[in-house]
């Protein structure tokens, strides 16, 4: 097989399909030979960092669970005559041979630099657990491991982002603990780690040199390459497609939740085990061969069916990473490459699954050809990542893995088993990974434990497997009428729908939202359905209209938005009307309202969707109506930073209007038609321009303008309102830093993005700095 042969082998069976139908269209031209230069070795600190590297820098800094979901944890369970000196001799020599594992992250006038740091006479750390009885040398081997994978580096002055324990269990048994942060390691670099461990060890258990020829270039390299080349024409036409394909899509994929949306995300998860047997996988293969397709594609389409299923959204925007390996120079190198491809298909006017498949080959091949876009660049260029309360773009990912080589990894003489550590941490909401294995795909789903319960993710890998099923025996059946129900979920709803016991005029009084009605199996009024807007039945846990049937064999539409709880209680959600889209984001408005319930000083609130312009469909604001609590005076201001603390952004009400009271229908209730108009009566509507009142503010509005490249600045101007993005927020935490010399992080700017806020809360970490030095000094006197 020749060069060109093998590189063909090696690429996916999305890049092999992309490849053949440029072949097809007879448009292919030759590639670029772009040729990475190796930079001035005399110049080994301060150097620019790439990407890849911007962006998981950004997400350590978010707080400690967010760094340590960018640990990648291994262990290697090793049984036979380990020669130990051996084996650390290997891993120095890979460190010494990758700059990247020995890089520190700083910040230089603002700007994020990485330094390397001079290779040290590095040792493997031992424990030896032979005295231990076998039940315990088991636990303490966990305790290590997990202790191990859920401590943070420090990217500032760790001299190496590489962690490495072993531990003796007994004579011949080992366990090889490795813990290395992502920003200097992807997938691709493991496979290359492990390959480079097996010819060392092989070597230098022999006692012979190594044989692994230098490498042509080092990863701080290919950071200066790209920062230099991905510049002006070189992205033109990677950035207009994307402009183009990521025009108006939805910044929030509406998941319903066990919990509200954290203002902040935690990153705190946890990850289940799943297996798509083997006789399923061939179907989906066939299929996708059938169809000019691969099997990624059939799974991709097959996940946005059930999140449409999930949420009613027929524009699913879903996340997938690409090795981005596309010269030779690097294809041996350690190093953080991969790229992220933003995924996005319509499922409008209910294809058939055959006919979505088209749609997201379409997608799928579109993307490849345009994936040299760094995805942080295209966050930048898109003025996204405003928010920490959601992962911008995309909030679920697939990947799919060729089977991935552990059998590969080998160690001379010895029997080595491979197995992921858990750090019980999630990057996004869910993120779905399959990798190709000899009982079928196996896979692990990863999701965010502020939202989600298990109950609910054990529920969605079923319905997974039965939507799998359910494709591969009719794919030409419509994407709403594909059963998704499990035959127990089936029947389980089927007695629930004939045992509720509910009052049906409760149902018309929309001041009932989230109330639960507990179900009496004993009487029998009504019979319930909790229908999605194709009228299919809706999962346990996942929202739909209520209907109700009489006793005059008719059905009623409620208007009211439910779901069934697990235990079978019919849970009210809000009234369907009351379920809007605005800038992109499906929201309920009594979310909003139970939010501002909290503020002390409310007695009564009404959140509204208004439209000042009709021709301009964009032009959608929320309007709060507040009733407060007597003798207490709320302006705007002090409003939204209430609010700020507890929502999103995009639900934060553009406008606060104070009433004495609500209109009140002839039926008792409020008459939201009689609601006055936003621009009638307001409190602080207009936000003039206010100037820097104090020192603080004054020296903040002179970083905000040098940042931005702005001439003037109000205290209540957004600094991400005014071009602000997560790199350039990264400039500006670090410039706050200099001058008030307080721990002020990133978190800070996106929590109190204005001047006026961010003074607030510089003042309050200088007084809790004051009083911490008070108590220092005082107890030195004591």
């Amino acid at each position: 097989m020749n060069d060109l042969s093998k590189r063909i082998a090696a690429l996916s069976p999305e890049q092999q399909a992309l490849l053949k139908r440029r072949i097809s269209q007879k448009q292919v031209q030759q590639p670029k030979s772009w040729t990475i230069p190796k930079r001035d070795l005399s110049k080994q600190n301060h150097l620019v960092v790439s990407f890849e590297q911007q962006g998981m820098w950004f997400q350590h800094q978010l707080g400690t669970t967010s760094a340590v979901s960018n640990n990648v944890s291994i262990s290697l369970k090793i049984t036979g005559n380990l020669n130990v000196d051996a084996l650390e001799q290997s891993i120095r020599e890979i460190i010494q041979r990758h700059e990247i594992l020995r890089t520190n992250y700083q910040t230089t006038t603002g700007e994020l630099t990485q330094i390397i740091i001079p290779p040290r006479n590095w040792t493997l750390r031992m424990i030896d657990l032979q005295m231990y009885q076998i039940p315990e040398r088991e636990r303490e081997i966990n305790r290590i491991a997990s202790f191990q994978a859920c401590q943070p580096f420090d990217l500032a002055i760790d001299s190496l982002l590489l962690r490495t324990t072993l531990v003796q269990s007994d004579v011949c048994e080992f366990v090889l603990i490795l813990t290395i942060h992502h920003i200097a390691m992807d997938a691709w670099s493991l496979g290359i780690f492990f390959g480079e461990l097996n010819v060392l060890y092989a070597a230098f258990s022999s006692g012979k040199p190594s044989p692994l020829e230098p490498l042509p270039i080092q990863y701080a390299d290919f950071a200066v390459w790209q920062q230099q080349h991905l510049q002006g024409k070189a992205l033109e036409n990677d950035l207009d497609y994307w402009k183009r394909q990521l025009a108006n899509s939805p910044d929030l994929l509406s998941l319903t939740s066990d919990r509200p949306r954290p203002s902040i995300q935690s990153f705190r998860g946890k990850t289940l085990s799943f297996l798509i047997p083997k006789t399923l996988a061939e179907s989906l293969k066939s299929l996708s061969e059938q169809n000019e397709a691969t099997l990624f594609m059939i799974l991709l389409a097959a996940l946005q069916t059930l999140l449409f299923r999930y949420t009613g959204q027929n524009d699913i925007v879903v996340g997938s990473p690409i090795a981005n390996r596309h010269q030779s120079e690097i294809e041996n190198l350690i190093g953080c490459f991969i790229n992220t491809l933003v995924l996005r298909t319509d499922l409008s006017g209910n294809p058939s699954f055959r006919n979505l498949l088209k749609r997201v080959r379409e997608t799928v091949l579109g993307a490849l050809a345009h994936q040299s876009l760094p995805f942080e660049k295209l966050i930048v260029e898109f003025e996204l990542g405003q928010s920490l309360t959601y992962a911008p773009l995309f909030q679920v990912m697939l990947i799919l893995q060729n089977a991935f080589s552990t059998k590969s990894i080998e160690l001379s003489g010895l029997k080595v088993e491979y197995e992921r550590i858990n750090n019980q941490t999630s990057d996004l909401d869910l993120t779905m990974h399959l990798v190709e294995g000899d009982t079928g795909l196996i896979g692990k789903l990863e999701y965010n434990t502020d939202l989600f319960d298990e109950s609910r993710m054990n529920r969605m890998l079923a319905h997974f497997q039965t939507l799998l099923a359910a494709i591969v025996e009719n794919p030409d059946c419509t994407i709403s009428a594909l059963p998704i129900l499990t035959l127990t979920e089936q029947e389980q709803l089927a007695t629930w729908n004939q045992t509720s016991s509910i009052d049906l005029a409760k149902l018309i009084i929309p001041e009932l939202a989230g109330r639960e009605l507990p179900i009496d199996k004993s009487v029998r009024k009504f019979s319930t359905y909790i229908l999605d807007p194709c009228l299919q039945p809706t999962p346990i846990g996942i929202p739909g209209e209520l209907y109700i049937g009489g006793l005059d064999a008719a059905i009623y539409k409620t208007g009211d938005r439910t779901l069934y709880s697990s235990d079978g209680t019919i849970q009210f959600l809000g009234r369907i009307e009351h379920q809007i889209k605005i800038h992109r984001f499906y929201i309920q408005l009594e979310d909003i309202e139970a939010i501002l319930m909290q503020h002390p000083q409310i007695q009564e609130t009404i959140v509204i969707e208004q439209i000042d312009r009709a021709e301009l469909v964009d032009d959608q604001q929320l309007i709060a109506y507040i009733v407060p609590i007597l003798g207490y005076t709320l302006n705007s201001r002090n409003l939204r930073r209430f609010l700020e603390k507890r929502l999103p952004k995009y639900m934060i009400p553009t406008e606060f209007i104070l009433l004495k009271s609500f209109p009140i229908d002839e039926n008792g209730r409020v008459n939201r038609h009689s609601l006055p108009l936003a621009e009638s009566i307001s409190i602080d509507l207009a936000i003039d321009f206010i100037a820097p009142r104090t020192a603080t503010e004054r020296e903040i509005a002179q970083i905000f303008m040098k940042v931005l490249e702005i001439n003037q600045v109000g205290i209540d101007d957004d600094f991400f309102e005014l071009g602000g993005h997560f790199l350039l927020g990264n400039k500006l935490v670090n410039r706050l830093l200099l001058v008030f010399q307080v721990k002020i992080t990133i978190v800070d700017l996106f929590q109190s993005p204005t001047i006026a806020g961010l003074a607030e809360r510089i003042e309050q970490l200088q007084n809790l700095t004051a009083s911490e030095s008070f108590e220092l000094t005082q107890n030195d006197r004591i």
